[in-house]
């Protein structure tokens, strides 16, 4: 069941609605008169926008669909789809019939021009059509355009271009495409999204967006946009690119130990204080030896390596030696 408890919304002074309360266990029809607030209402329970007071429970999942269509009126369904989509129109031509066909329209009404099809038939097609929009700004975001049913939409794509234009200012612009079909799994996101991809690489680099609600799930709201990055892919890429210097040794010592010793430990934090990279690990952990210029055992305050047991001023003597190898 929905409820609305003592709803409120305004922007600035002005009041769109106050002490809005009722509750629907079914469906229903919203009807007021214009500048109302009908679209703002819904935009509040969709999670597009936040109330001025009151609040909202039981909205569960929300869908929305387009209040209008838009269309090239002499083209089929089909065709308005393949419109969007790379390659031959053709390609795709079965694929988009069996999706028509599973949201109730037949072939005939398939060879129909779009201007012939009821008011239904064209939202449908006009949502199918939206999804596949991708490729490069300028014929992509034209496109979407002319999709736009209302002002909300618009405004998103206001702001896809205020993106775009720092995007370009970096020069940066013939590298960004627009993808209306990518949606992150992650379910905070709250407006744009993004990915970051690097040429011969499987997946994203970079992907992340804005979420400006995820906050409140821990304290105060704070509108926020983060990312993350895949370091290994990175790693791999520029090793593959020879955008890495080549590799040697980062540290100059490795050691390793069977149960826990103060001593190491206050000997490895001596270490580092004068600027050796050590790193110990317990035994049974595995390592990359070609990462250390040197590997030990400790054992009963020595360290074993390289066939010598030594004490730990020989084991810094050591260090000390390897310390120009390991930058």
């Amino acid at each position: 069941m929905l409820t609305i408890d003592h709803l409120e919304k305004r922007f600035g002074s002005t009041v769109l609605f106050r002490d809005l309360t009722f509750t629907v266990d079914g469906p229903a029809v919203l009807w007021a008169p214009s500048g109302w607030g009908k679209t703002t209402l819904l935009r509040i329970l969709m999670g597009l926008e936040t109330p001025t007071a009151g609040r909202v429970q039981g909205a569960g999942r929300v869908s929305a669909v387009f209040q209008e269509d838009r269309l090239c009126p002499q083209l089929t369904a089909v065709q308005n789809v393949a419109l969007v989509l790379p390659g031959d129109e053709t390609r795709y031509e079965q694929d988009i019939i069996h999706d028509f066909q599973r949201l109730g329209m037949n072939l005939s009404e398939l060879a129909l021009p779009a201007g012939r099809l009821s008011g239904g038939q064209k939202r449908r097609t006009a949502l199918l059509e939206l999804p596949s929009l991708f490729g490069p700004y300028g014929p992509t975001m034209s496109r979407a355009r002319s999709l736009c049913l209302n002002g909300q939409m618009d405004q998103a794509l206001d702001r896809i271009s205020r993106v775009y234009e720092y995007l370009a200012s970096a020069g940066y612009e013939k590298l960004a495409h627009q993808d209306f079909g990518f949606a992150s799994h992650m379910g905070y996101y709250s407006d744009l999204v993004f990915r970051i991809y690097v040429d011969d690489a499987l997946y994203s680099l970079v992907s992340g967006g804005r979420y400006d609600k995820l906050s409140e799930q821990f304290g105060p709201a704070r509108p926020a946009c983060g990312f993350g990055m895949n370091m290994n892919l990175l790693y791999e890429y520029m090793t593959d690119s020879g955008l890495l210097d080549e590799e040697g040794p980062s540290f100059q010592l490795a050691v390793s130990y069977d149960r826990f010793s103060k001593n190491l430990a206050a000997d490895l934090t001596r270490w580092r204080k004068k600027g050796y990279r050590v790193m110990g690990y317990r035994l049974g952990n595995t390592v990359d030896p070609s990462d250390y210029a040197a590997m030990a055992v400790y054992r009963d305050g020595s360290y074993e390596t390289g066939g010598e047991i030594l004490s730990p001023d020989e084991m810094e003597k050591k260090l000390e030696a390897m310390k120009s190898c390991c930058t």
